[in-house]
């Protein structure tokens, strides 16, 4: 068993085993579950016939069918109205806000949630997850946040002093210096130019639930961190990031 977010390839890899992803909702029943390929495993994904998936251009999932409810949330007719859409085919689809890819082998691959893609003026889509996830590969690097804004073509990313002290990660990191690590990095793990962060802030605050800056199970706090940040002065206004 696995808590409710996606188990890492990496993870999945390395325990070798049958390790089924299932994918559903508190307003579905289970919608879609994929066995991620091994060596010995060859792939397995099965959608329901009594529920369909559709990926939208900005990846984010929806699903329609019997499975799905057909009244929205109980009492919040405005949430309703934005997640539970009649579209032009006469069928009522749940937008999830979940953020996927659909990957060769057929396996539904969990990237993000839609509150957290931020569309460049170029148009393109940064996933601040996917590419906070990614930037963790760099030693240097134990805990950071992607700030990204319409009106930029490029997005930024403050790292911050892990719980367990700079010592952890090899020593606080010169901005510079990782700036060019995670260009490396980044190209090698696949990552388009548009969603590699440009410019570095490093900051000594160790990010904790008591400052209200991360959850108790150290998730961000995205709009804390933003405000924590957003000041004249501030990281993001040296690197010409500041919110207006």
């Amino acid at each position: 068993m696995a808590p409710p977010s996606p188990l890492p390839t990496h993870i999945h890899t390395y325990i070798h085993s049958h390790i089924y992803t299932i994918y559903t909702h508190t307003y579905t029943h289970t919608l879609y579950f994929s066995l991620r390929h091994t060596d010995t495993h060859p792939p397995l994904s099965l959608s329901f016939s009594f529920s369909v998936l559709f990926l939208t251009r900005s990846g984010e999932i929806l699903v329609a069918g019997n499975n799905v409810t057909q009244h929205g949330y109980n009492k919040l007719p405005k949430e309703t109205a934005k997640s539970f859409i009649k579209h032009s085919d006469g069928k009522i689809w749940f937008h999830t806000g979940d953020i996927g890819v659909m990957e060769e082998d057929g396996v539904l691959k969990i990237v993000d949630r839609k509150k957290d893609l931020i569309k460049l003026q170029g148009g393109e889509y940064v996933s601040l997850g996917k590419v906070e996830a990614n930037l963790k590969q760099v030693p240097a690097i134990g805990a950071c946040c992607v700030f990204a804004q319409s009106d930029k073509t490029f997005c930024v990313v403050i790292v911050s002093q892990p719980e367990k002290g700079w010592k952890s990660v090899g020593g606080r990191p010169i901005e510079a210096d990782l700036v060019a690590e995670i260009a490396i990095k980044m190209k090698e793990v696949g990552l388009l130019r548009f969603e590699v962060p440009t410019k570095v802030a490093v900051d000594d605050t160790i990010w904790t639930p008591e400052t209200g800056l991360v959850t108790a199970s150290m998730k961000l706090q995205r709009n804390a961190l933003r405000q924590f940040y957003n000041l004249p002065g501030g990281h993001l206004d040296k690197m010409g990031y500041l919110f207006q």
